[in-house]
């Protein structure tokens, strides 16, 4: 059994001896620059995920609003890529923004000056009728993150509806609602 360690031992040195000789070749092979190119893979083709999220505003109440939201592109760090934006819509209208891949996460509502997610997320003002409406809706819902909430190619809609009659000033008589319809 001794002799069978020595021998084993004399093996394993003499390979680790002759490994910077003969794998100099080898590893400068892998590392050689033009070989990732020659194995099909392009360092310019390899990015993030591609393609768009479409957040679609939808007001299905009687009087015009304006919708608030924001995008990020990282989720645990809004000041990174974060951008506000809003839409006008009709009643009874749909109005889409179209938010570039890849996004971190999305929600309604707008970002503070010191990136501080605001529920804010409509504001109803208007007349309809006999009846005017004059409120602000908060959304009480959390922060869209992708990969978990959505992915690149999914459509958001977020939907400002009537809860029941319309009061002036009166934020209970509506609602903000999200839903994720999957893309592709």
């Amino acid at each position: 059994m001794n002799t069978v360690w020595k021998r084993g031992w004399v093996w394993l040195t003499a390979a680790l001896l002759l490994l910077p000789v003969g794998g100099c070749t080898v590893l400068s092979d892998l590392l050689a620059p033009g070989l990732p190119l020659q194995l099909g893979l392009d360092p310019r083709t390899i990015t993030g995920d591609q393609g768009v999220v479409l957040v679609a505003f939808n007001n299905t109440t009687q009087f015009p609003a304006t919708f608030f939201a924001f995008g990020a592109q990282n989720a645990q760090d809004l000041t990174k890529g974060s951008r506000n934006f809003s839409a006008v819509v009709d009643a009874g209208a749909q109005q889409n923004e179209v938010i570039d891949c890849p996004v971190g996460a999305i929600a309604p509502g707008s970002l503070s000056s010191t990136f501080q997610p605001q529920t804010l997320a409509a504001t109803v003002v208007g007349t309809s009728g006999t009846t005017t409406a004059n409120a602000a809706v908060e959304y009480a819902g959390p922060l869209l993150v992708s990969g978990n909430a959505f992915i690149c190619g999914d459509m958001i809609e977020i939907t400002l509806s009537s809860t029941g009659a319309t009061t002036t000033g009166s934020q209970s008589n509506f609602a903000i609602s999200v839903r994720v319809v999957p893309g592709r």
